[in-house]
């Protein structure tokens, strides 16, 4: 009879253990394992980590395509308000996440205490992330794409404004710390779990699709997995938003200067000093990130939650996908 009954049970989710002699009545019982318990609460927290995500998206879209229309006053003002709603989405659903946890704000947020020691492999990290996004998008740009498709960046570096701290603060400042916490503390200690490739590919996902269309995909996504990196590596949030920071910073510069670089003819050169400037880059980020990463403990072994893709980013992703094709055909 306990045989019948082990058989009709999921195997995954039961063992058989040897009942000490004088208990039970065939010298067997069947019991839960806490296994099976644990893999299911931990699926559970991926997909809503996925799903506060697409809140975020959702939200900020929608902030995106009636914010002007709401806000009329000052372009001063619409930057600070942005910094305020950037601050509320993104540590909102970061604080649920640790909540839901149970964890400590240090732990989970992963806010271990910067060493000067870390400076090398975060400013290499962020000379990587910002001249591999700027390639990324220039390839895009010389594919015979429509016109529709080709990657659009907007330069709110040179719009003149009263206050130049507001601009400063929304898209240089806010980003860097607010989104750092959000994906590379929040979710990256949610969907990490025993795969450290797992929680830096779907983090990176995240990021990109936070931040992308559908041609300006490739840049987020790398620059995002630099960020992921230096996480990991370091046990810290602090390196990927100050390597974030300063890509916001060179990025602003080459849009300020690029276009000068175009008007006197050395934007040939430009590329090929940048392609240099890049690949010297990696070449010294990855050098000095070796060490620390060494003395990272050895990858568990792979489990189920670590081959899991959660159900919350394919819904995620569909969303996206759908987004950004209705923007193309002018729907949105």
């Amino acid at each position: 009879a306990a045989a019948r009954c082990a058989a009709a049970l999921p195997i995954r989710s039961m063992c058989i253990h040897p009942c000490p002699q004088g208990r039970g009545t065939h010298g067997w019982i069947l019991s839960l394992r806490n296994g099976g318990w644990l893999t299911v609460q931990k699926k559970v927290k991926s997909n809503l980590a996925c799903l506060l995500a697409l809140v975020v998206f959702a939200l900020l879209t929608v902030f995106e395509f009636i914010g002007d229309t709401l806000l009329q006053t000052s372009q001063e003002n619409k930057y600070y308000i942005l910094f305020a709603v950037q601050v509320v989405l993104f540590l909102a659903p970061a604080f649920v996440l640790m909540h839901v946890q149970k964890a400590k704000p240090r732990e989970f947020l992963r806010l271990r205490t910067y060493r000067m020691r870390w400076l090398p492999a975060t400013i290499f990290g962020a000379m990587t992330a910002t001249f591999g996004s700027v390639l990324l998008n220039l390839l895009l740009i010389n594919l015979p794409l429509p016109a529709a498709m080709q990657p659009a960046v907007t330069d709110v570096f040179s719009q003149v404004t009263s206050d130049p701290f507001a601009p400063f603060l929304a898209v240089v400042v806010a980003p860097a710390i607010l989104e750092e916490l959000f994906v590379h503390g929040a979710l990256l200690s949610t969907l990490q779990h025993r795969s450290m490739f797992r929680g830096l590919l779907l983090t990176s996902l995240i990021f990109a699709m936070l931040h992308s269309s559908l041609t300006n995909f490739l840049g987020p996504l790398f620059a995002a997995f630099v960020y992921g990196l230096l996480t990991v590596t370091f046990q810290s949030v602090y390196p990927a938003m100050i390597a974030h920071f300063l890509n916001n910073m060179l990025a602003g510069s080459i849009l300020l200067f690029g276009q000068k670089f175009v008007e006197i003819g050395l934007d040939r050169y430009f590329v090929i000093v940048g392609v240099a400037v890049f690949l010297l880059s990696v070449f010294l980020f990855l050098l000095c990130i070796e060490p620390f990463y060494r003395k990272l403990r050895p990858t568990e072994p792979i489990r189920d939650t670590a081959r899991y893709f959660p159900v919350g980013m394919v819904i995620f992703i569909v969303v996206w996908v759908a987004k950004n094709v209705l923007k193309l055909y002018n729907v949105l």
